[in-house]
């Protein structure tokens, strides 16, 4: 992703699906389907148009009665479904995210104001570093 970001390209769906594992430290990024070019002058791309994001091809029906959390609750069960979300919410109360020190660098992507948040080369920087001291 950095050297998408180098060469002023934004991938918009990277997702695990979209990754191929070659080798235990290398791995592809794949479907470039929904990949646009970032201005030059700019760091980030902005949708201009309703053509210009796969958000507006959904059916009508997928954006109204469409409920994730229903949809996966369904998938795993009901009673387990009920435990899991109950502990999920606990975890998240008590601030349990991510291990130390993943974390720290995990809440660096997660910043809303985009110029105070990491970049891809910070982040590989932080992970080399955490790597180093397994």
């Amino acid at each position: 992703m950095d050297y998408l970001g180098s060469c002023q390209y934004v991938h918009r769906d990277l997702a695990a699906r979209n990754v191929l594992v070659e080798s235990e430290n290398r791995v592809k990024i794949g479907d470039f389907g929904l990949t646009k070019a970032i201005e030059t002058d700019k760091e980030y791309y902005t949708v201009k148009d309703d053509r210009d994001s796969p958000v507006f091809w959904y059916g009508l029906g997928c954006l109204l009665q469409s409920n994730p959390m229903a949809e996966f609750l369904k998938m795993i069960g009901p009673t387990q479904g009920q435990m899991t979300v109950a502990r999920l919410v606990r975890v998240l109360q008590d601030d349990k995210r991510l291990p130390r020190p993943v974390d720290q660098l995990m809440r660096k992507c997660w910043i809303y104001k985009h110029d105070e948040r990491t970049t891809f080369h910070n982040l590989i920087q932080g992970f080399e570093t955490i790597m180093s001291k397994m």
